[in-house]
């Protein structure tokens, strides 16, 4: 440790920057919500303190005492953490196998409860603390046995900057410190034990070795059951290509050591039990896919936008890792067999895109990815070996680092701060808040829309299209005398629908090129706030008679209603009139163009819309 002082002081920065951010942003204050981290949870008190796996009945209203709002009895189902088999049993929809790395944690929670004042149900704050903890323990126990694997390879200053750039330039950060919950730290501490095991096991056969990657394997399957594919990485290790004299040694090796490869595969499978037992017990089959109309499309993977997209890309929003793709093209020269590395990297991103909902909502990038930077390390370390004497490449690479560890601080601060939402987010949005601590109105309209919005110093008026108090009768239209901004009466939007404000050909409203259509007017909220996917929308759209999309720009409506801050989930408080507008750019228009203006309701929150106006600048 003290020749290897670079490293070892490095890891040292990385655990204190990692315990201040963990400790800052202290997500266990509000854990228990709902989402994935709930899921792979409540396996443990609903097994250990409530014995009501096949209902969740005690489980859900323990955890529901520890938050604000109203007990929902079927809280599981609504969240889409449960689905009921033909038995009438509530099936927990995630496999059991993060629980298992909770449970010591779980175990001494529940052990301290007492004694430290907390209530023994499974969700005080305690249990919270101990959940959120472990993400975080494993993380960072994944770095200290990543630091040992690479001083196999690389010198100590190597070794430092990787575990650096790692841990404060890619979005392990985040899954360590802020979602520590979710799996991903934990799946990345697993996989970088496989290879620590795996490369033991080549150099002394140890039994112990094998145990070890026996477990490994299993819990990782048993989180995650596609990271199956992580075998391959004990399989090929050390194999830099694939030819008759290499595969004929690797044969050789796994016959001369038949009996405890066969161990690995009996340990592995030895962790399934848990799993097939509980869905036996709970449907009647071994075998239950519990995800229900979820699934993958294989053949229609979304890999370019997986990759590259603003909406959660891997390598949009952890462009650090960009370093470790190219040092796979230097790995030869170091002597690291990068065949594991290579078909292991390409089967993970054709499944991880494959997935239905590939753009993971609740994550910061990609976040399946994560569990990939223990084999991307090397390909990382070896990046660095092979540049740092070549000055001006070194020195130009050291720059972008930099500004990639601060853009992911930043932006996983922005998270945190509720300025920041990768899932759904574009690339002009990204530009634009890349060194903002405050958001403007732009923002949140480009975030939605993804529209740069004119000065309207440079615009004229030039016709107003669309205008109603709501004052009228209009035909078609149900106003209320609830609330008005002016006059006596409001539309109200209640019911989910889409309400057409104006629909006219481009031809007849004479729109051409270089003009805006700009919507606009006053609305107010029900208290309360909507989700990022079932807001009210207001929207302006270029079609064709056929009712082909040209252009389409949408904005969400509750969130720019007297959001002084300007995040994300806008303002809480309700009963507060503001105005709302956007412009959209009028494209080059076929001539049987039609403009559609509308708005759409989405949510549970009513919202009050008057003086609705539509308008031509130019």
């Amino acid at each position: 440790m003290i020749k290897q002082s670079y490293s070892t002081f490095t890891l040292v920065l990385i655990s204190i920057g990692y315990l201040s951010a963990f400790l800052y942003f202290s997500m266990w204050e509000n854990g228990a919500k709902g989402g994935d981290p709930l899921g792979y949870y409540s396996y443990l008190p609903a097994a250990f303190i409530y014995d009501d796996l096949p209902t969740l009945k005690q489980t859900n209203l323990a955890r529901s005492n520890h938050l604000e709002r109203s007990f929902n009895e079927n809280y599981y189902e609504d969240q889409l953490i449960v689905s009921t088999a033909e038995t009438g049993n509530k099936v927990i929809k995630y496999t059991c196998g993060l629980a298992i790395m909770i449970a010591p944690f779980f175990a001494l929670a529940h052990f301290s409860a007492p004694i430290l004042d907390y209530s023994p149900d499974g969700f005080s704050l305690i249990y919270r603390f101990a959940h959120y903890f472990s993400g975080f323990f494993y993380g960072l126990l994944g770095l200290c046995l990543l630091r040992n694997l690479l001083l196999r390879w690389f010198e100590d200053k190597i070794t430092a900057w990787t575990l650096l750039l790692l841990a404060f330039g890619t979005n392990l950060f985040f899954f360590t410190t802020y979602h520590s919950a979710m799996a991903h730290a934990t799946l990345f501490f697993l996989h970088i034990l496989v290879l620590d095991q795996t490369v033991r096991l080549y150099e002394n056969q140890q039994w112990r070795n094998v145990i070890c990657l026996g477990i490994a394997l299993g819990l990782i399957i048993l989180i995650r059951p596609v990271e199956i594919i992580i075998a391959l990485a004990p399989l090929l290790w050390g194999m830099s290509r694939l030819n008759i004299t290499l595969l004929k040694e690797r044969r050789d090796f796994l016959k001369q050591h038949f009996y405890k490869i066969m161990s690995i595969v009996v340990i592995t499978a030895l962790f399934a039990i848990p799993q097939c037992w509980y869905w036996y017990k709970l449907t009647g089959q071994f075998l239950y896919y519990s995800y229900t109309n979820e699934g993958f499309n294989f053949t229609k993977p979304e890999i370019i936008r997986g990759l590259f997209s603003f909406k959660n890309g891997w390598l949009a929003y952890t462009p650090m890792m960009y370093f470790a793709l190219i040092g796979l093209f230097f790995l030869k020269k170091k002597e690291i067999g990068r065949l594991p590395i290579l078909v292991f990297l390409a089967l993970h991103i054709y499944i991880t895109f494959s997935w239905w909902c590939w753009y993971y909502i609740n994550g910061f990038g990609a976040r399946p990815m994560v569990e990939t930077y223990g084999l991307l390390s090397f390909s990382l370390a070896t990046y660095w070996w092979f540049i740092r004497d070549r000055k001006w490449v070194y020195y130009l690479s050291w720059l972008f680092a930099i500004f990639f560890i601060y853009l992911n601080l930043l932006q996983s601060w922005q998270f945190y701060r509720g300025l920041f939402r990768p899932e759904a987010s574009r690339f002009e949005f990204f530009v634009s808040t890349m060194t903002k601590t405050q958001l403007d109105a732009e923002d949140l309209i480009l975030y939605d829309c993804g529209e740069w919005q004119p000065d309207t110093n440079d615009l004229t008026l030039k016709e107003m299209l669309y205008f109603n108090d709501f004052e009228a009768n209009t035909i078609g239209i149900t106003t209320t005398t609830k609330e008005a901004k002016s006059g006596q009466h409001a539309y109200q939007l209640k019911e989910p629908k889409r309400w057409i404000l104006l629909e006219k050909t481009a031809k007849e409203l004479g729109l051409k090129k270089g003009q805006s259509i700009k919507l606009h007017f006053w609305a107010l909220k029900d208290t309360g706030s909507a989700t990022l996917y079932q807001s009210s929308m207001a929207a302006i759209r270029f079609e064709t008679a056929e009712h082909k999309g040209l252009k389409t720009r949408r904005i969400r409506i509750d969130n720019k209603i007297a959001n002084e801050g300007n995040n994300f989930w806008g303002n809480w408080k309700g009963q507060i009139w503001d105005q709302v507008s956007f412009f959209s750019h009028v494209p080059n228009l076929p001539e049987d163009a039609i403009l559609k203006i509308y708005l759409e309701h989405n949510e549970s929150i009513d919202i009050y819309v008057d003086n609705v106006a539509v308008e031509i600048w130019e």
